[in-house]
């Protein structure tokens, strides 16, 4: 049992020295430096575009879908 115990300090000394020794090799890390942000006119037009959603139902004229639906409707009664 003795022999055991031993054996198991000798491990345990040795992973906590190899970890210590992994750790002084690391080098140290430097936070990422944020970039300022590119003014693209490809990304503004798109910006520009999400922000005017508004303006697609008037471009899908939305009122020519009920007469569809009420045929839909007469359709699914025959």
């Amino acid at each position: 049992m003795k022999k055991i115990a031993i054996l198991f300090f000798i491990l345990l000394v040795v992973f906590i020295t190899a970890c210590q020794a992994s750790k002084k090799d690391m080098p140290a890390t430097k936070p990422a430096a944020v970039e300022a942000p590119v003014e693209d006119a490809a990304v503004n037009s798109v910006g520009t575009g999400i922000n005017n959603v508004d303006g697609v139902e008037s471009d899908l004229n939305v009122d020519e879908l009920s007469d569809i639906d009420s045929g839909l409707t007469d359709i699914e009664n025959i």
